[in-house]
């Protein structure tokens, strides 16, 4: 329709990614970790940004273009540490 532009989607979703500070992160941060040991741990039992744009793909909100043109900062970096 032309509503949505011939897309299919109309409107805004935001995708966000967070992440609760407990006492690991808090003392990985006073012992000067790095970004990587932090993002590790903290991303364990939460969604990355890519991780929370591709369940918005899976669930047919958004396209995997958007997904990907939302997620691109350095969200494989992030992965990769969580992944190691």
């Amino acid at each position: 329709c032309e509503q949505c532009g011939r897309s299919g989607y109309k409107g805004r979703v935001g995708v966000f990614e967070a992440i609760r500070v407990d006492e690991t992160i808090r003392r990985l941060i006073n012992e000067g970790a790095d970004e990587a040991a932090i993002a590790a741990h903290a991303f364990a039992r939460s969604d990355t940004l890519a991780s929370a744009a591709r369940r918005l793909v899976e669930d047919g909100v958004t396209t995997p273009e958007e997904a990907v043109r939302v997620s691109r900062r350095d969200a494989t970096d992030v992965e990769e540490a969580v992944d190691a």
